[in-house]
């Protein structure tokens, strides 16, 4: 079941390197997916179910949503997270919505299992690079920078904007794949900022062009963000920014080091994590399944999950104590009592 946006753009290229080997691949998507269109010719199989909303009122919705949280408030740190709060639980509730349209959709249950936990192996779409030394599960492996592919030759009109930034640079200015217009306001305050830096910059927006636009700055709907990235191996120049730029303009220098560092350890792997990933799912495929790799946890049932088993036996045996205890000092007092009665007849 594919998601919408950049999740999209990272499962395609798994998908389409298991096209690539000879697999057949199918893919579960709802009647609202926004970014792939499943009558388009593709290599790709997909099996479409029928939701509530339409393609037009989940993207309106979503466009909606986006702009509301590029506005939000920031100054109050509650009320910026009551509001996230909202528009991620208005989210779930869209999602929900979608997996009951498809556990109703009986054609379609008769096709499927539900395997969530009984996966056999979790890529996860991250790198040690990024994350804090921890424990994981056999069965659980990084694969960040699997969409990642060698740069292809950029348009004549930006490979020519490009070159004229002589030694200091570019900068390529991105929101994200959501994020493709703002307020007039805030593009004028970025636009203006991004004037007054010495680097060329490339920013993508779909929106009407900021008045405060500098001789430095070209506006693209879309930009091919691989193959401009792909050239920080060669010309250390580049820098990649996101929504941090205006706060981080003055630590250009430090933020390029610190980049090229994380590249360098990024790119330095045996096996690509493209490769990688496509290894694991057909290592399930050949041997049917990595039980060998799955905690034990997925086979207990839910009172042995919980532990309730162990509470019931150690209340048991502590009830056992308990009783023989009382049982021993109702004895031990009856015998008393007998020899006292004894006595005062003798």
């Amino acid at each position: 079941w594919a998601a919408e946006y950049s999740h999209w753009m990272n499962m395609k290229t798994i998908l389409e390197e298991l096209v690539h080997r000879g697999h057949e691949v199918t893919v579960l998507a709802s009647s609202a997916s926004i970014l792939f269109d499943p009558n388009n010719s593709s290599a790709l199989k997909f099996e479409v179910f029928p939701t509530s909303l339409t393609k037009t009122e989940f993207n309106n919705i979503s466009m909606q949503e986006i702009k509301r949280w590029s506005e939000l408030p920031k100054d109050t740190f509650w009320l910026y997270f009551s509001q996230m709060q909202e528009m991620m639980w208005m989210f779930g509730d869209i999602i929900r919505n979608f997996c009951k349209d498809m556990v109703s959709n009986k054609k379609l249950m008769k096709k499927l299992e539900e395997t969530m936990g009984k996966a056999d192996i979790w890529l996860i779409r991250n790198s040690w690079n990024f994350q804090f030394p921890h424990p994981l599960l056999p069965n659980v492996d990084f694969v960040g920078g699997l969409h990642c592919k060698p740069a292809k030759p950029l348009p004549k009109e930006m490979e020519e904007f490009v070159q004229s930034s002589g030694e200091n640079g570019v900068v390529v200015f991105s929101l994200g794949s959501m994020v493709i217009n703002m307020k007039e306001e805030r593009a004028n305050v970025i636009a203006s900022a991004l004037a007054q830096i010495p680097q060329k910059v490339l920013w993508r927006f779909d929106g009407k062009k900021p008045d405060t636009l500098g001789l430095n700055t070209r506006l693209y709907k879309w930009i091919p963000q691989n193959d401009l990235l792909g050239k920080t191996l060669v010309n250390k120049y580049w820098i990649y920014y996101s929504s941090d730029l205006l706060t981080s303009l003055d630590l250009v220098p430090i933020y390029k080091e610190n980049v090229m560092k994380l590249s360098r350890i990024q790119h330095d792997q045996p096996v690509k994590p493209l490769d990688r990933a496509v290894f694991w799912i057909e290592f399930v495929m050949r041997h049917k399944g990595a039980k060998h790799l799955r905690v034990a946890a997925h086979d207990l049932t839910w009172f042995q999950y919980h532990s309730l088993d162990v509470i019931g036996f150690l209340l048991a045996c502590v009830g056992t104590v308990i009783f023989v205890i009382m049982k021993c000092c109702l004895f031990c007092f009856s015998k008393l009592a007998r020899k006292g009665k004894k006595g005062k007849s003798d």
